[in-house]
C-alpha cells in the first residue's frame, strides 16, 4: 500500500463531527468510555486513488446507524496520479484514543470511530464518502458491517462509485481484502473507450464490541481462575526449591524400600481378581463407586492440567482451529458478541461439525455409540438417556436435516422411550445422505441395479422400522 508522494499538503485533525446520541444524552460526550465499550467501528483511512474529479478532496465521511465521522484533509498527493494519502502512520498500527467533546480531535489523527451500540453497528450498512469542496459531487462505497469480524482489524480496497456517475468510472461497489476474509461482490468492467482504472480507497475498519453477559461472565471466571492457579503453580515451585535433594549417587538407595512394595503388589494383585471375578455381583456396587471416584480424579487432574500455564498453550493449540472457525462464523461471533438475538444451537453447530463424508461417519457411529451405552447400566442409563436424547437431537439436525427431516423425530423417541436405544440414528442419516450419491456415481456400474434396488429398500425398512418402533413404545 506504500506510494512516492510529493506535493505535501497541510495535515490536520481528522476527528471531527462525531455524534453519539445516547452518551450526549448522558452527559457523558464522547469522552464516555462506556459508551464505546458497547460498540465501536474504528476507521483508518490510507488513501484514495485515480480519482476522476480533478478536485482534491477535502475529506472521508464514514457513516452508519445514522452518525456520520469526518476525516481531516488529505497529506499528501501522489506525483503521477490523482491520488491522496490521508494516513500520516501514526494511527496505522490500531494505537487511539477517543476524540474529546470540546476540541473534536484525537491523538491518533489518521483513526475516527463512530460509536453506537454493536447490535446497531453488526446489521447496519457503512457508507464511505469521499468529499469535495464542491457538495454536488463525491463518491461512495457501501459495505454491510456484518462481514467484518469482531475486534480484528481489517484492511481493504473498496471500489468507489462516482455520483453523479461518470461515464470514465462506471463501476460497481467491488470489495477487495487484503485478508481474503471479506466476500467480494461482481464489479461491472469499464466502459471499451476508456480502460482508466477504478477509483479505490484504501481503508482500515475494526469492529469492536461487548461479550454477551453469560460469556463475558464465564470469562472472568476463567481469568480468575487461571490467576488463582498461576499464584498456586509459583508457590509449589519456589517451595520445591528450597527442598533439599540428595546427591546422585546416593538415588539407588531409594529403591531399597519400594522392592518389598513392588513384590507384595505383584504376588496380592492375582488373589484380588479371582476375588473379584467370583464375587462381582456383589462387588459391583463398589467397583462403580471406585470407577467413579477415579474418573473424577482424572477428570479434576486434567482440568488442573489444562489450567497451567503450559497445559493453557498445549490445549489453546489443539482447540485453537475450532474456536477460529467458530468465531469466524456469523452464528459464532452472534453465539459470543452482542449483535443482537442468540443464535440457535443448531446453527451453531453447523459451524462446528464436519461435512466430510467419512468424517461424518465417525461422528454418526460415536453418536450412537453414546446413545446405546446406557444399556451398560440398565436402570440407571435409561435415566441418562433424559439428557442425552436433546443433544444427539440437535446434532442429527445440524447434520442430516436437509436430507432427513423426519429423522430428528425418530432420534428423540427412540433415546427417550426405554429399550429402543439399539436404533443407529444417526448412521442411518448418514447412509440416506451419502448412501445413493455413492451408488449413483459409481462411473465403473460395478453395483448391478438390482443391489442398489435392495441397499435403498433396506434403508427404508430401516428407516421405517425405527419410526414404527418408536410409534408403538410411546
Amino acid at each position: 500500500m506504500s506510494t512516492t508522494t510529493s506535493n505535501a499538503l497541510p495535515a490536520s485533525s481528522s476527528a471531527t463531527s462525531l455524534t453519539y446520541k445516547d452518551a450526549a444524552a448522558g452527559g457523558g460526550g464522547f469522552n464516555n468510555k462506556t459508551a464505546e465499550s458497547q460498540g465501536c467501528l474504528e476507521a483508518t483511512v490510507l488513501s484514495v486513488y485515480d480519482l476522476p474529479f480533478a478536485e482534491r478532496p477535502v475529506a472521508v465521511t464514514v457513516s452508519s446507524c445514522g452518525i456520520t465521522v469526518k476525516s481531516g484533509p488529505p497529506v499528501a498527493r501522489h506525483k503521477d496520479r490523482n491520488s491522496y494519502r490521508f494516513a500520516t502512520g501514526s494511527g496505522i498500527n490500531g494505537s487511539t484514543t477517543s476524540p474529546t467533546a470540546a476540541s473534536g480531535s484525537s491523538s491518533s489523527p489518521d483513526t475516527i470511530k463512530v460509536i453506537a451500540p454493536l447490535r446497531q453497528l453488526y446489521k447496519s450498512m457503512l457508507t464511505v464518502r469521499v468529499v469535495f469542496a464542491d457538495p454536488n459531487i463525491y463518491l461512495e462505497t457501501e459495505l454491510p458491517l456484518r462481514q467484518l469480524r469482531i475486534h480484528e482489524n481489517k484492511w481493504l480496497i473498496l471500489n468507489l462509485t462516482p455520483t453523479p456517475a461518470s461515464p470514465a468510472t462506471n463501476t460497481s461497489n467491488a470489495i477487495t481484502s487484503t485478508s481474503g476474509s471479506i466476500t467480494s461482490t461482481t464489479a461491472s468492467l469499464p466502459d471499451e473507450d476508456s480502460m482508466a482504472p477504478p477509483p479505490t480507497i484504501r481503508i482500515k475498519l475494526k469492529l469492536s464490541g461487548p461479550y454477551r453477559p453469560e460469556v463475558a461472565a464465564l470469562v472472568g471466571l476463567a481469568q480468575a481462575w487461571f490467576g488463582l492457579v498461576d499464584k498456586m503453580e509459583d508457590g509449589t515451585k519456589s517451595s520445591l526449591q528450597k527442598v533439599p535433594t540428595l546427591p546422585s549417587q546416593y538415588n539407588k538407595f531409594l529403591l531399597i524400600p519400594a522392592v518389598p512394595v513392588v513384590a507384595g503388589i505383584v504376588v496380592v494383585s492375582p488373589v484380588v481378581a479371582g476375588i473379584a471375578m467370583v464375587g462381582l455381583p456383589l462387588v459391583l456396587p463398589v467397583v462403580l463407586v471406585a470407577v467413579a471416584v477415579l474418573t473424577g480424579a482424572l477428570l479434576s487432574g486434567g482440568v488442573l492440567y489444562s489450567s497451567t500455564r503450559s497445559g493453557r498453550e498445549q490445549v489453546g493449540g489443539i482447540f485453537a482451529p475450532i474456536l477460529e472457525h467458530l468465531l469466524g462464523s456469523r452464528p459464532g461471533q452472534a453465539l459470543v458478541y452482542d449483535t443482537g438475538p442468540r443464535p440457535t444451537p443448531v446453527s451453531v453447530c453447523r459451524q462446528i461439525l464436519p461435512r466430510g463424508m467419512w468424517s461424518r461417519l465417525f461422528l454418526s457411529l460415536l453418536i450412537d455409540l453414546i446413545g446405546s451405552s446406557s444399556y451398560l447400566l440398565p436402570v440407571v442409563g435409561e435415566g441418562l438417556d433424559l439428557a442425552w436424547a436433546p443433544a444427539q437431537t440437535i446434532l442429527i439436525m445440524a447434520m442430516y436435516d436437509a436430507t432427513s427431516p423426519n429423522l430428528k423425530y425418530v432420534s428423540f423417541l427412540e433415546e427417550l422411550l426405554p429399550f429402543t436405544d439399539i436404533v443407529p440414528s444417526a448412521t442411518i442419516g448418514w447412509a440416506c445422505e451419502f448412501v445413493p450419491g455413492m451408488l449413483n456415481n459409481n462411473s465403473n456400474n460395478v453395483v448391478p441395479p438390482e443391489m442398489k434396488q435392495a441397499v435403498t429398500q433396506l434403508m427404508s425398512k430401516a428407516a421405517s422400522a425405527a419410526s414404527g418402533t418408536s410409534t408403538t413404545q410411546s
